[in-house]
This record gives structure tokens, C-alpha cells and sequence, in this order.
């Protein structure tokens, strides 16, 4: 019997130790009397102080509204005999104390007397919070992942098909071309490859981002000089009057290139966006020792809960009347570039009285 009650004694002591390195917490509810025993894990899991006692249905109560029923379902199966009285369940909770959402999961077994009623139920309770959170980023990374190749695949397509219906046609008129329609079709074919190629390149910067591949060449300019420069194909065009307003002998220290990026997407989008705007105005000041740059439209502005996403990756705004295009990517890409000139980038707008994007950069 000594023999017997030091191998019962070592025994206990080793599964106590595992139990507390694998972190988790164990509970015995006895169904006939509704008394619930915690151990102190178990209770520090929901929040609890040692000393609190705790019942079944402050238990029940302290489940997240979603989970609490099916909870409290599966509880009563296992007990009525379903499944060998076996209970394996995950759910939300919410910490009595800081009152954070947690991922709880409980295992148990209940046991039955010979007529087949269950007399004790015992179990284990795990915190698997950083569990989900991860498995739920990772499904939200492949539900992007899925999102991104449908849209770059649809982005693509369009242009490239545009472009093929250009060239065969112009492939048909060779022998005998018409002066206008060579020239139209030609124009045609140039807007199309000009789609791909900002396609690629969006995709080609974000991967350089991604690998801290993006490398910036800084030195020191006139901001005027490189807005006034960089939109060349918008006056060329003649829809639109680009105004530039401000100090126009602000210099910054920068990438020429990648300001300049930065200010075509802006101008691009106020097009995209505010078709109807025929005055686009660039403006430039000095703000508390940055140079402050904005591309303002009188377009239809944006609504509110839009504009905490605007900069993230593969965020698209519905261009309202229009089929939206291009792959999310521009304005995440611009954030990124300011970021790594330590400068600041934003958005003001009111829905029916315009948008202004702007951004900031040492002096």
C-alpha cells in the first residue's frame, strides 16, 4: 500500500507539472450538486483572483455572446451520454479585469453511474488567443493574396486585350492606312501599354518595398520644378489645367524620382476619381520646417470611413459611375516613400466639396 500510494503521489506530481507547463488550467463541475471547482489557472485565465468562487452560470455569463448558447449546448451533450461524454469546445470570453477578448479552449470527459447518469465532469482550459489571431491573419493574408491575383489578373487582361485589338487592326490597314485611324489606333495602343507598364511597375515597387529593396538617391531641389516637369502627359491631353500655387523656390532634400511618383499618382488619381474636375491645383508651402505638398481637385470627396484605408496595400476606392481600376497599390507605395524620406502623408476631404491629398518632406 505505501508502495502503491508514493507511485499515486509521484504520479500526480508529474501530471501536475505538465499541466502547468503546457499552461493550462483544469475544472471539475459536479452535475449533481452544481458545484464548479477552478484551480487557480483556470480562474487566472478569465481574470479571476484565487479567492473568487465561480458557478456554472457566471461561468456561461462570462462567454462571448456568439459562443455562449452553443457553449452551454455542448456542455449538456456530453453530459446526457452524446459522444462517450467526451466535450471539446472553443470560445470567446472576455477578461473580467482589462476586459480584452481571449480565445479559451476546454476539454473534458464526464462520467456516468451504472444507470447511465453523469456524477462528475472534469477538464482542462487553455488560452489559444495568439493561436487564432495568427490563424486569422494568415486567412486574411491568403484571402488578399486570392484578392490581388483576381484583380492584377482582370487589370492586365483589360489593357493587353485592347492593345492586341489595336495591333491586328492596324496589321489589316497596313497595305492602305487611313492617316486618322493609323493615328487614333496608334494612340490607342501607346494608352494601353502605358496601363501595363504602371501595372508592372506598381508591382515590380511594392516587391522591392517587401525585400527593403527600394533605394532613394536624395539630394537637394526645387519641389516647383519637379511638379511643374512631371506631368507632361495631363497638359499634353488638354482635359485638364494643372495649377501650381505656393513658394515655388521651396527646396527639399529627396529622390527626384520618387517624389515625382508620388506627385503623378496623386494627379492621376485626382483624374480617376474627379473626372469632372477640370482645374487640378498643386500647391506648395512650408510647414513647421517641411515642405508641404498638396494636389487638390473639387471632385465628389470621399467619405469618412474611406479615409482611414486609403494608404493600405490593395485598398480600393469605388469610383462612383465607373468601373474601378488598377491594383490598390499606388497609394500604398507613395506612403511608403514618404515614410522613408521621414516625411508625412494624408488626406483631407468632405464628400461633395473635393479632396485634398498631400504629403510632407524635410526641407
Amino acid at each position: 500500500m505505501k508502495k502503491v500510494e508514493l507511485l499515486f503521489k509521484e504520479s500526480k506530481e508529474r501530471l501536475k507539472l505538465a499541466v502547468d507547463a503546457a499552461g493550462l488550467g483544469t475544472w471539475d463541475y459536479n452535475s449533481i450538486t452544481g458545484e464548479l471547482i477552478w484551480d487557480y489557472r483556470c480562474k487566472e485565465l478569465f481574470g479571476l483572483l484565487p479567492e473568487h468562487q465561480i458557478n456554472y452560470q457566471q461561468f456561461i455569463y462570462m462567454i462571448d455572446d456568439e459562443d455562449r448558447t452553443q457553449v452551454d449546448e455542448y456542455f449538456k451533450y456530453a453530459l446526457s451520454g452524446i459522444n462517450n461524454g467526451e466535450y471539446e469546445k472553443e470560445f470567446k470570453i472576455q477578461d473580467a479585469q482589462n476586459r480584452k477578448k481571449k480565445w479559451i479552449k476546454f476539454k473534458g470527459k464526464a462520467y456516468f453511474d451504472g444507470e447511465g447518469n453523469a456524477y462528475r465532469f472534469v477538464g482542462t482550459s487553455l488560452d489559444i488567443t495568439v493561436q487564432k489571431n495568427h490563424d486569422e491573419a494568415v486567412n486574411e493574408l491568403l484571402k488578399q493574396k486570392d484578392d490581388f491575383i483576381s484583380i492584377a489578373s482582370h487589370e492586365l487582361k483589360t489593357p493587353i486585350t485592347t492593345l492586341k485589338a489595336s495591333l491586328q487592326l492596324i496589321n489589316r490597314v497596313k497595305a492602305d492606312p487611313s492617316p486618322k485611324k493609323l493615328n487614333n489606333l496608334i494612340e490607342l495602343s501607346v494608352k494601353s501599354l502605358d496601363k501595363v507598364s504602371v501595372l508592372i511597375e506598381d508591382l515590380l515597387n511594392v516587391s522591392k518595398l517587401n525585400q527593403g529593396q527600394l533605394h532613394f538617391n536624395k539630394k537637394q531641389f526645387v519641389i516647383a520644378e519637379i511638379v511643374d516637369d512631371c506631368c507632361h502627359h495631363v497638359r499634353m491631353e488638354g482635359k485638364y489645367m494643372l495649377k501650381t500655387t505656393g513658394n515655388k523656390d521651396l527646396e527639399v532634400y529627396a529622390d527626384v524620382d520618387r517624389i515625382e511618383q508620388v506627385v503623378i499618382n496623386f494627379v492621376n488619381n485626382a483624374i480617376k476619381y474627379a473626372p469632372a474636375t477640370k482645374e487640378i491645383t498643386i500647391n506648395i508651402e512650408e510647414v513647421d520646417g517641411f515642405a508641404k505638398v498638396s494636389v487638390i481637385d473639387n471632385g465628389p470627396g470621399i467619405s469618412s470611413e474611406k479615409l482611414a484605408h486609403l494608404f493600405e496595400r490593395y485598398y480600393r476606392v469605388d469610383n462612383v459611375g465607373n468601373q474601378t481600376s488598377g491594383l490598390g497599390l499606388g497609394l500604398y507605395i507613395c506612403s511608403e516613400i514618404i515614410k522613408k524620406h521621414d516625411g508625412k502623408i494624408g488626406v483631407d476631404s468632405i464628400p461633395g466639396k473635393g479632396s485634398t491629398f498631400w504629403f510632407t518632406l524635410p526641407l
